[in-house]
């Protein structure tokens, strides 16, 4: 499709569309929707980001613990490959010891 046709196509579009009100803020066109669903998915991206950063932070923090107290750092390869679980395998070196 070329652009041009893209663009009849979204001139077509936006002729039939009626205002969409979004929290309080009103949306005319298709490309202002779009633009409103790509700004909220960027602010979604943003916050699964942090979150990930945080339970990494976690993920590192509880692995240096173990370390420190001398628990192997993959004291069941088998199981961690089908998991993919260092921690839990750790957790379970020290309580079967």
């Amino acid at each position: 499709m070329t652009l041009e046709k893209m663009q009849a196509k979204l001139d077509s579009a936006n002729k039939r569309l009626s205002p969409h009100v979004e929290n309080g803020a009103e949306y005319q066109t298709l490309a202002d929707i779009y633009e409103f669903a790509f700004d909220k998915a960027e602010e979604v991206a943003i916050d699964a980001m942090k979150e990930i950063v945080k339970l990494q932070a976690f993920k590192d923090y509880v692995h240096n613990k173990l370390t420190e107290m001398g628990v192997p750092e993959n004291p069941n390869p088998e199981k961690v490959e089908k998991t993919g679980c260092r921690i839990e395998c750790r957790l379970e070196w020290i309580q079967n010891k």
